[in-house]
């Protein structure tokens, strides 16, 4: 008989055309990880923050993408070459198919269980799509699936694979994302007499208040550097910094601002690589390929160029499909929402 296997690749979400902007924001924001108010606030705080994102650079964000995100479609993209990759390692006793569930917009998780159900799955296996296991992602949509799971009464056998940072195919496919820019911003640096680029490694923003929680995900960051630059040589000069946090929220440092300056009191040419990002996302192709493009200018960097984030690149998609397919590394999610409430604000998806 052949075992049916579901792979959720599990994400934030994103508005999907104008209208969806302010709705979206209010989800994220009502999430406890990223709004963390009295639950009694929470509501009030959520819409406010909400309403000032949508008005802030987050609007003009979205407004350069035609008011809809490519993150949805992008994840999809990532779902598909993992199935054909699954299938074709797969024994013939086993059959995978994959799904995109997304925690703050469509498709919610309730949505992609009936699906599940209506393949009648035996098995469940989570993957998080963040290199870098973090409270504020990778727990956070476990959570999500989790509470969800019970209370659509989803009685599957879950599993997770919860972070792939570490994995060869991962760094194998950052480095080849990143070589073919370093070709080319390094033959305009030799042109232009310039010292060879600077390889800034740029992660999400990741509030101070999850460090002090003993949340992994900064070590991960560092480490994950370390990998892709020995994947791609080990001599390059390189800087890993955070994505700025949007308005009422903070972070860690350095901030992509501060190593920008720094590389043009430098004088140094700069390549940037969005590390803890697995697909492109607003964040990426606006906010690093155009804002940031034009702040680089401003602070005086003489040449800026950016690589694309790993996506569906068959190195990842192999590496994801190996770990799958031996099982020896998944985790088993019975009892692990216990694990997640030691950590987690749990009152509310």
């Amino acid at each position: 008989m052949t075992e049916r296997i579901a792979v959720v690749l599990l994400s934030t979400g994103g508005p999907d055309s104008k209208k969806a902007i302010l709705p979206y924001l209010y989800n994220y924001y009502s999430d406890p990880q990223n709004l963390p108010l009295p639950f009694g606030f929470r509501t009030m705080g959520a819409f406010f923050t909400a309403l000032t994102q949508r008005f802030t650079t987050m609007r003009e964000t979205y407004r350069r993408l035609g008011f809809q995100s490519p993150l949805l479609q992008n994840t999809k993209s990532q779902a598909i070459s993992l199935e054909r990759v699954l299938n074709a390692s797969k024994t013939e006793d086993v059959h995978y198919r994959c799904y995109v569930s997304m925690v703050y917009w469509h498709p919610f998780s309730d949505e992609v269980m009936d699906e599940i159900k209506t393949y009648d799955a035996d098995r469940v296996i989570l993957l998080p799509m963040f290199p870098q296991k973090s409270l504020k992602t990778t727990y956070a949509m476990v959570k999500d699936w989790l509470i969800t799971a019970q209370e659509e009464k989803l009685d599957i056998k879950t599993q997770v694979f919860d972070e792939f940072y570490h994995l060869k195919g991962f760094s194998a496919a950052a480095g080849s994302q990143i070589s073919p820019s370093m070709y080319r911003v390094s033959d305009k640096a030799r042109r232009a007499k310039l010292e060879k680029p600077r390889v800034i490694f740029v992660a999400r923003y990741h509030p101070p208040r999850l460090k002090k929680l003993g949340d992994p995900y900064a070590e991960s960051v560092e480490k994950t550097a370390q990998l892709i630059i020995e994947a791609i040589g080990g001599d390059h000069d390189y800087r890993v910094c955070y994505q700025p946090a949007p308005t009422l929220s903070s972070t860690i440092g350095p901030v992509l601002d501060e190593t920008l300056q720094e590389a043009a009191d430098d004088n140094i040419p700069v390549l940037i690589f969005p590390i803890s990002y697995a697909v492109e996302d607003p964040v990426t192709m606006v906010m690093f390929d155009q804002l940031y493009a034009e702040h680089a200018k401003r602070f005086g960097v003489p040449l800026y160029e950016r690589a694309k984030a790993v996506g569906n690149h068959n190195d990842l998609m192999v590496a994801l499909s190996e770990v799958i397919i031996a099982e020896d590394t998944l985790i088993d999610l019975e009892g692990y929402d216990e694990r997640l409430k030691d950590k987690l604000i749990w009152d509310k998806k």
